[in-house]
């Protein structure tokens, strides 16, 4: 009779009403690991009667089988205290799908078709009695963690530090939701400011495209409502000659203020001011251009 405990022998058991089958199985499982007690039952009762005062390594069960099929044997033996974690491979020629739904459903830990891969059989089920071995003598050492506390025990940390990061991310999104207020506060003042300028000043996001601008600025570059979301520089305004697509890419990889001189068609000339103004990510980034002009050459322009 199999006596659970430290140094004891493996013990994996059959069930099976087929006796060819049976001893087939029987002749695998000793296979498995090296002195292992292989034992047979005919019967999914009696097998469930063993274990009421024998705990099993592993145990390897047929699904069809009188009285009570394979997944409701392996529903009573997970009701056995002594038997929620121990393996159990369910073995069986039924390929319906509902079958195995219902036997995993039941806890069984592996289930394999016939014909049986005699190799996968055996690798499978010697893994299974290896785990099962090792948490068997981890529960016999005095203060070893067995893995299911250290399972347990890493669920609460992870809980603990995914509810720690939850409220830094709660914290976070309302200070973040404060400084985007700010910024649409910023934002607004600067369109009021745009509106009321008396500098030739235009707002235009990273591609150039225009988004609002001065009164001056209209005057000056020919800019008309039709003009929102269109290009500089204008065809028709005094920057036909003027690239500012450099100059703006610069500005906003080193996020400081870039300027330039030109002159325009009449020979006037204006010292141009490129201020990056970044708002909320690079997709809202845009700059305002202002257009200062000069009444007096200044040295090394003429």
């Amino acid at each position: 009779m199999y006596l659970d405990g430290v140094g004891e022998m493996s013990c994996i058991v059959i069930v099976d009403d087929q006796g060819t089958s049976r001893r087939v199985m029987s002749k695998l499982a000793s296979t498995i690991e090296i002195d292992a007690a292989v034992v047979e039952f005919e019967y999914p009762l009696e097998a469930l009667s063993f274990f009421r005062e024998n705990t099993p390594d592993l145990v390897i069960t047929d699904y069809s089988m009188p009285v009570i099929n394979g997944a409701e044997f392996v529903r009573r033996f997970r009701d056995m205290p002594e038997c929620y974690d121990v393996p159990i491979v369910v073995v069986t020629a039924y390929t319906n799908p509902e079958f195995r739904r219902l036997a995993l459903e039941a806890g069984t830990t592996e289930y394999l078709s016939l014909p049986l891969d005699f190799e996968e059989f055996r690798l499978r089920s010697r893994n299974l009695l290896a785990l099962r071995n090792s948490r068997r003598l981890a529960s016999q050492i005095p203060g070893c963690v067995s893995p299911e506390e250290v399972y347990t025990g890493t669920l609460k940390d992870s809980r603990a530090r995914a509810e720690l990061l939850d409220g830094l991310l709660q914290t976070l999104s309302h200070k973040l939701i404060g400084k985007i207020e700010q910024l649409d506060l910023v934002c607004g003042d600067l369109m009021a400011l745009l509106e009321v300028s008396p500098c030739a000043a235009v707002f235009v996001d990273s591609d150039l495209r225009v988004r609002r601008f001065t009164n001056v600025a209209a005057n000056l570059l020919d800019l008309g409502d039709d003009d929102i979301g269109r290009r500089l520089p204008l065809t028709s305004s005094c920057l036909v000659r003027t690239d500012l697509s450099t100059d703006l890419a610069i500005a906003k990889e080193q996020n400081r203020t870039m300027e330039k001189f030109v002159e325009d068609p009449a020979g006037r000339f204006y010292r141009i001011r490129i201020i990056p103004t970044p708002h909320r990510n690079d997709a809202l980034w845009g700059a305002v251009i202002s257009f200062d002009r000069m009444h007096v050459a200044e040295p090394g322009l003429a």
